[in-house]
């Protein structure tokens, strides 16, 4: 282990803070493997989540239980309380546990997911530098997220909605998206979307003469 450190190369194991080298990959080695909107998620899952939690770890003494524990409580936990946003609102607007209770919003699965792709990522580089023998967080599973069961909008609902919505300038948009059932990706695709608005206006009944002779209007789209 000296003769290697000797020549220039990482010893096996490292005694480096788990957080000091979040920074240095984040820094040097992330940006030239990762698209900019990914790294800057990466960047601020590390400064909110994982630094807090793992950052003190030694990085040749992380473990297994270290990462699955981890991402346990942080799938159970409230991302207003591990942040401490409730805190810096003001006041008159804290809800949570600035106030002693919890609004308990819980991490999406896809934020679990990108932690996890995180610890991962992070620690593969500290494998290929020599730093530690193993991938700790290739051998834990990504723990499950309970999803939520949607209720779409009933029929009437979805009329109100689009008539209260009728002058916003993403209205064509989303009577697109109520009416046919589109993906997001597939609707922001389409090159007629005022077109096919129009048709779908006519067919749901929502014209602008029925408007105006009821007296509603939309809502103020100032932004």
């Amino acid at each position: 282990m000296q003769e290697k450190t000797r020549h220039g190369i990482p010893a096996a194991e490292s005694t480096m803070a788990f957080g000091d080298y979040l920074t240095y990959w984040l820094a040097t080695i992330a940006p030239q493997r990762l698209k900019p909107s990914t790294l800057n998620s990466y960047e601020g899952l590390t400064r909110q989540y994982i630094r807090p939690a793992l950052g003190k770890k030694r990085l040749n003494r992380l473990s297994p239980a270290d990462v699955r524990r981890f991402l346990a409580e942080f799938r159970d936990s409230c991302l207003c309380c591990l942040r401490g946003a409730d805190q810096e609102r003001p006041e008159g607007k804290r809800a949570c546990c600035a106030v002693g209770r919890c609004c308990k919003r819980r991490p999406s699965a896809r934020t679990v997911q990108y932690i996890h792709a995180v610890l991962r990522s992070s620690l593969q580089q500290a494998i290929r530098e020599e730093l530690i023998a193993r991938n700790v967080a290739r051998i834990v599973e990504t723990p499950t997220v309970a999803r939520k069961e949607v209720r779409p909008l009933d029929a009437a609902e979805a009329r109100l909605m689009l008539k209260t919505a009728r002058s916003h300038r993403l209205y064509a948009l989303w009577l697109l998206l109520v009416s046919t059932g589109l993906q997001r990706g597939e609707a922001l695709a389409s090159t007629t979307l005022r077109a096919a608005a129009d048709r779908m206006d006519d067919a749901l009944g929502l014209d602008e003469s029925e408007e105006e002779s009821s007296g509603e209007q939309g809502p103020d789209t100032e932004e």
